[in-house]
């Protein structure tokens, strides 16, 4: 979190300047200082857009935009406009890769989600036509236009979703999901089926469905090792199982954030 706050207030410490800064994946400071590993371009460009409070982010790539289908088979067509990251968009993406990069189209929409969490629209376009930027600036069709969404999740919000890499996965049952999706509540051991990974106290952990599609982020109030003998269990045997008191849930309410409410509603 201190680090995020640094990194915002250089950013937007060099605009003011009139300094437009160029964050390249592959510096060394991004990533010893910084701390800015998120593994592809798409990633650090979202981060760097929800830093600054961006207006628009722009990903430049080697296919037009987003297709139905992959965009190899004859009968594909471009989506101009997107204007909710559903299930059935993301499965248009189908794990496509670009050939320029190791980033595909599945993490354009990844950043996408994190953009309009942000309520920062999102234009993916083909970077080698001539005058793109310019045609996006301009307001023209180009591309793939991701609509934001109305109100912008608080910047904790943002940090504990996208701001660091979840160091570990928590796979929770239909009930859990319903209570978090619906309900608003706090993530309780009882509605934990398995877990994946090895984490400490306040890493930030996934929470998937039981088909495995992602639901929310958050930041775990017990350790892996923890997690893995109270899952399951109701939060009064916990004390008890543990040998220590602690805190009923496995991750609070005003430590997670829900990534995809469509998902198991």
């Amino acid at each position: 979190r201190q680090r995020f706050l640094h990194a915002r207030n250089t950013l937007h410490a060099l605009l003011e300047h009139s300094v437009i800064p160029i964050v390249n994946e592959n510096d060394t400071v991004a990533v010893e200082e910084l701390k800015l590993k998120m593994g592809d371009n798409d990633g650090l460009a979202v981060s760097v857009a929800q830093l600054v409070e961006a207006d628009c982010l722009i990903l430049l790539t080697d296919v037009p935009g987003l297709y139905d289908k992959s965009p190899t088979e004859e009968d594909a067509a471009l989506i101009s406009h997107v204007e909710e990251l559903t299930q059935d968009i993301f499965e248009c993406a189908g794990g496509s890769t670009s050939g320029l990069g190791l980033g595909g189209m599945s993490t354009k929409l990844n950043a996408a989600l994190a953009a309009s969490m942000a309520a920062i629209p999102l234009v993916v376009a083909k970077g080698t036509d001539e005058g793109v930027l310019g045609k996006i600036l301009s307001g023209e069709e180009v591309g793939t236009f991701f609509s934001p969404r109305k109100k912008r999740t608080s910047l904790r919000n943002q940090w504990i979703a996208f701001g660091r890499k979840p160091e570990g996965k928590l796979i929770i049952d239909d009930g859990a999901v319903k209570a978090l999706v619906s309900g608003k509540k706090s993530l309780l051991p009882i509605g934990i089926k398995n877990l994946s990974g090895e984490f400490s106290e306040a890493d930030t952990v996934m929470i998937v469905n039981p088909e495995g599609k992602e639901i929310a982020r958050g930041l775990s109030n017990f350790s892996s090792e923890e997690v893995r003998k109270i899952l399951g269990r109701r939060s009064d045997e916990l004390s008890g199982i543990l040998g220590y008191d602690c805190c009923e849930n496995v991750v609070h309410r005003d430590n997670l954030v829900i990534i995809n409410e469509t998902v198991g509603t």
